[in-house]
């Protein structure tokens, strides 16, 4: 049981960090197990594809309504460019997206979120810093150079304006996130 339970839980993390279409197949085809057991064999093949239609169909659904989905085009050309200019600047950003386009009814659940929050709209994204500088922290130094680097990328491009912030002081999980925006799509 404790490891259908670790699985399950595996299984939640691959879709979190991979979300679309290609994590929610990932995700029912790992709670195969979980909810038919390592005996797959014995249980018949439409029972283990039932199994695995139904929990990607529902992975799909929770990372739409978690949000994990659904920002513009341009918002995410826009972390790209962040990347981009950060690993020309000589740094090695490791970070994964762990919001997009929300729904009201999450988006209220949320501590951070506001009413009019750019996320309703697909306007933006939060990103999951690891660290940016390479020196194994994310702080106010690792901030600096995004905002440094978004600074250049939005005079190179107007579809970027919009804004960046960081949740520094918002809490030990919101600490590590940054937010990034666009003001048109």
């Amino acid at each position: 049981m404790l490891l259908r339970i670790l699985i399950f839980i595996l299984a939640l993390c691959i879709g979190f960090i991979y979300p679309g279409i290609a994590g929610a197949l990932v995700v029912g085809a790992i709670l195969i197990v979980v909810f038919n057991g390592f005996k797959i064999r014995g249980y018949g093949a439409k029972r283990v594809f039932v199994t695995f239609a139904l929990s990607s169909a529902v992975s799909f659904a929770l990372m739409h309504f978690t949000g994990l989905l659904g920002a513009s085009e341009v918002v995410h050309s826009k972390v790209e460019a962040l990347r981009n200019e950060l690993v020309k600047q000589g740094y090695t950003p490791k970070w994964f997206i762990i919001s997009q386009k929300r729904n009201k009814l999450y988006n209220s659940i949320l501590a951070n979120s506001v009413v009019k929050s750019k996320h309703l709209e697909g306007k933006a994204i939060d990103l999951y810093i690891i660290d940016v500088n390479d020196d194994g922290v994310y702080d106010l130094t690792d901030f600096k150079l995004i905002e440094k680097a978004h600074d250049r990328i939005q005079r190179q491009n107007g579809r970027f304006r919009g804004h960046v912030f960081n949740y520094l002081k918002k809490g030990f999980f919101s600490r590590r996130m940054v937010h990034v925006e666009v003001e048109k799509l």
